[in-house]
């Protein structure tokens, strides 16, 4: 899968404002190319669900838009 930079000017779907990332979508963290998907966000901030690589279950937490890379 191919990702792309945050984008706080692009829209990312028709029913959200530019640099929304949609609830659903597949992101890539920069810093360890760990994915996740956006559970809610807004045009700063998304909750991010993900599989941390230091092991554990599932976690939800609010990372800067400016971490992310969004699939493509």
């Amino acid at each position: 899968m191919k990702y792309a930079d945050w984008n706080a000017d692009k829209r990312y779907s028709d029913s959200t404002a530019p640099g929304w990332i949609p609830a659903g979508t597949t992101v890539q963290f920069k810093a360890d190319r760990t994915t996740g998907r956006i559970v809610n966000g807004n045009g700063e901030r998304s909750l991010v669900e993900y599989h941390p690589t230091t092991g554990g279950g599932w976690q939800r937490e609010w990372f800067n838009n400016s971490e992310l890379r969004i699939a493509a």
